[in-house]
């Protein structure tokens, strides 16, 4: 897989503030098609690179901490039901100050509002190579949906 990291200063317009942000992300480009989806720790205050896209709440009832921790919204809950499975919330809670986003193709992921540290973009790194295994091992399980290919 193809990955980059690139520092981005934006405006967060949330709630009228209009404040100046910074973070480092760290793009995963994915060799297949995953579910769209946005997921963050309920207790950051992060905000969404997504707005204006009309997500759907998901619960993930079969595992009570990752519920607990996480609120997960996207544009087929079914879908990412199972392409999330326990070991990708698993790892996820073991990791749970990063902020996830996929746009299908691609997966946005960043911790902080601020930039970057050389360490912290190494760690970054790792954790990103991680995931992408998991990621990869839970789209070999998905059934073949030949729809979407032709």
């Amino acid at each position: 897989f193809e990955w980059e990291s690139c520092d981005i200063t934006f405006k967060d317009t949330i709630l009228f503030s209009n404040q100046e942000r910074h973070t480092t992300v760290m793009l995963l480009h994915l060799p297949f098609n995953a579910p769209k989806f946005i997921l963050h720790n309920k207790n950051s205050l992060t905000t969404t690179t997504k707005q204006g896209v009309e997500y759907r709440p998901v619960s993930f009832m079969h595992n009570q901490d990752f519920d607990h921790q996480f609120y997960v919204t996207g544009e087929s809950p079914e879908h990412l039901l199972d392409f999330l499975d326990e070991s990708i919330l698993d790892f996820l809670l073991k990791n749970p100050d990063y902020k996830v986003e996929s746009n299908g193709s691609t997966i946005l992921m960043f911790k902080d509002m601020r930039f970057a540290t050389p360490s912290s973009v190494s760690r970054r790194h790792e954790f990103s190579q991680e995931f992408i295994g998991y990621l990869m091992a839970a789209w070999k399980k998905q059934p073949l949906d030949l729809k979407t290919l032709l």
